[in-house]
Order: C-alpha cells, then structure tokens, then sequence
C-alpha cells in the first residue's frame, strides 16, 4: 500500500478466498486513517505505528499488523533515524 492509497483495492485483495483465513497481514505505508478503515470493514484488530514523515504532504506512514486475533500490548522500536527521516521501523508484539 503506497502512501494508503487505493483502501477499496486492498480491502478486496485481504477478502480474497485465499487470504481471508490468515493469522496475520502486515501493511506498509499506512496511515493512521488507512488501517483503521480497512480493520474496521474486515473485523480485523490491528496496531499501527507511524515512522516517517512523508515530506510532501506532511502525513504520518509506517507499518502495521492486523490479525482476527486481539492484541494484547503492542510498541514501536525505533532502530535508527526519526520521523523527520527514512529511519528503519519495527513493529513488536508481545
């Protein structure tokens, strides 16, 4: 997902037959908005933590895992970098 575009178009690829039984998906450049969408219309808990600031526009992205299953406690590790720059991320649950 670039930048959470196209949300109708990933909700239809998660809803497909072969994917609808996972344990877990993992989204890249998300926003806040973005997953909270998507989770919402497939019944999905997810976390989400953004890492970067996209200098165009201003906007919060970064990665997030959603799962049928809850979860629990969630935290953003910061590996190198800031916001401000393209730093490595790395979402963890316990």
């Amino acid at each position: 997902m670039e930048h959470s575009r196209r949300i109708d178009r990933a909700i239809d690829v998660l809803e497909h037959e072969a994917l609808r039984r996972a344990d877990l998906y993992a989204l890249t450049e998300m926003d806040e908005q973005g997953v909270s969408q998507i989770a919402r219309w497939l019944g999905l808990n997810y976390a989400y933590y953004p890492s970067v600031i996209y200098p165009a526009t201003g906007r919060y992205y970064g990665p997030a895992i959603l799962s049928p299953w809850p979860i629990e406690r969630s935290w953003k590790v910061v590996i190198a970098g800031d916001l401000n720059s393209y730093g490595i991320g790395l979402l963890d649950r316990a």
